[in-house]
């Protein structure tokens, strides 16, 4: 998944790769969480955001096998909060935390769907981490409070310079409040760090769409649609966003519905 987010791989051959090597695990020990967590995650991200029935009947077995796992509660978690359940996956992490009150990617998750009294522990415990920033920033972006978002991912990108997404987020800020040409410093930022980057390339196309090439930018949006990319939350909304706009002024929702 990492070499994914830095675009060292595309999403669709790491999970073709994690998939084959997952269910050969499976079959030699079927109650292994990992594997399941690995299928079900791919199943996920194909079918997003329900996951099909594998995903589904997966999912709720690591829930009920391991409740309090570190190692499989961030992607369950994950699948809950995108399916409305974010009360029921914020219980999830806080019960892991319990578990491993140390484990920096659990913090993180919980911080970022809101639960942010876990930022400054993150913060003082890996001071050189960007998790306690980004995860706020996340937040603070849903709530529209724009100047908080930028300056954290600005703090997060100075302690982590190679991470594309915190210069992406940067660009959707700046083309939000209409600073186009700052945003545009921002995405190449972010490709010259990770062009295959989700988050990168769902920061490109909306540059695009923001200076009214609104084919280009379409195209490009259903194309991300319909490779299933990594579901980085942000990303997905941008490529429904633009691909739909596009699809409706095109008078072409048939390639808009294909696309899922």
């Amino acid at each position: 998944e990492e070499m994914n987010h830095v675009g060292m791989m595309t999403y669709a051959e790491s999970s073709r790769r994690s998939d084959v090597l997952a269910r050969d695990v499976l079959r030699l020990d079927p109650n292994s969480i990992e594997a399941m967590a690995r299928i079900a995650w791919k199943d996920f991200a194909f079918d997003f955001p329900t996951g099909s029935s594998e995903a589904q009947r997966m999912f709720r077995k690591i829930g009920e096998v391991a409740p309090g796992d570190p190692r499989t509660t961030r992607q369950l978690a994950y699948f809950m909060a995108w399916n409305d359940r974010q009360k029921e996956a914020l219980d999830r992490l806080e019960l892991a935390i319990e578990a491993d009150p140390l484990d920096r990617e659990l913090l993180a998750a919980a911080s970022a769907l809101g639960a942010l009294h876990h930022t400054e522990r993150l913060r003082s415990i890996f001071p050189n981490s960007p998790s306690g920033w980004s995860a706020e920033a996340e937040v603070r972006l849903a709530q529209d409070r724009y100047a908080e978002a930028f300056r954290l991912f600005r703090i997060a990108e100075e302690k982590d310079v190679q991470n594309p997404e915190f210069p992406a987020w940067q660009a959707m800020i700046l083309m939000t409040v209409g600073l186009i040409d700052d945003a545009e410093a921002a995405v190449e930022r972010a490709e010259a760090r990770g062009s295959a980057s989700p988050l990168t390339g769902a920061a490109r196309i909306a540059l695009i769409y923001k200076r009214g090439e609104l084919q280009q930018a379409g195209e490009m949006a259903l194309s991300a649609l319909r490779a299933r990319t990594y579901p980085r939350a942000f990303a997905m909304r941008v490529w429904e966003t633009i691909a739909l706009d596009y699809a409706l002024q095109q008078n072409h929702a048939t390639g808009f519905l294909e696309a899922f």
